[in-house]
């Protein structure tokens, strides 16, 4: 809170600073003129040398001196603070937007680095399933590759098997025959 108020404190220093200061030079301007020339000059008193009988003397007094100067006064202060409040405020809503901006582009760049995480798990987990896919299919080919040889290996022992008996049979007729 106090740092909010100090913070006010020098926006109001900034703004108002130069216009105040011109209004105290312009205030010590016109006293200098009222004091020096000590109004009304009229031929008496210029004759004694009160005042000054020039031409821009008879045009300048300490009531037009007050009212044009504290008129161009209160429009120099009010022109001044005004521009140097709507500059801060220009500046202050650009930096928001900077700041909105910058935001939403680490939004958007979060979400894409999201977006491609979930992408590359994807990509992981559809890579995975065609290698098990694979290695599925080989087991699956080794084993009905496996199973052939062994339907091939049951034939052929079958087939020996077969053989053997066939010739065993024919040696066993063939001595009943001549042992009989």
């Amino acid at each position: 809170m106090l740092d909010g108020i100090r913070r006010r404190g020098r926006d109001f220093a900034s703004d108002w600073a130069g216009p105040i200061v011109l209004a105290l030079i312009t205030a010590a301007a016109v006293w200098t003129v009222w004091h020096f020339t000590k109004a009304p000059c009229t031929t008496t008193a210029a004759e004694n040398g009160v005042c000054n009988p020039g031409i821009i003397a008879r045009f300048i007094n300490v009531e037009i001196l007050l009212q044009s100067g504290g008129a161009a006064l209160a429009v120099g202060a009010l022109k001044g603070g005004y521009d140097r409040y709507m500059m801060r405020r220009m500046l202050n809503e650009e930096r928001e937007l900077r700041l909105q901006a910058e935001q939403q582009l680490a939004d958007e760049r979060k979400r894409v680095a999201d977006e491609r995480k979930r992408a590359d798990e994807t990509i992981q987990m559809v890579a995975q399933l065609v290698s098990d896919f694979r290695e599925e299919h080989r087991q699956a080919a080794e084993e009905r590759r496996q199973a052939a040889e062994e339907r091939r290996l049951n034939v052929a022992t079958q087939q020996a098997l077969l053989d053997t008996l066939v010739r065993l049979n024919e040696r066993g007729n063939g001595r009943s025959e001549n042992g009989n």
